[in-house]
């Protein structure tokens, strides 16, 4: 199972990389409500 996760990981960070910004961001300054995103 860890082959898979390994690889699913791999596959996401090349679609959707965590290191570039995204125009979503820009667009909503607050985030989108994680936790992380300064809502309460």
């Amino acid at each position: 199972m860890n082959g898979v996760l390994s690889d699913l990981r791999r596959a996401l960070s090349v679609i959707a990389p965590a290191d570039i910004p995204y125009a979503h961001d820009a667009a909503w300054v607050m985030g989108t409500g994680g936790p992380t995103s300064g809502r309460r």
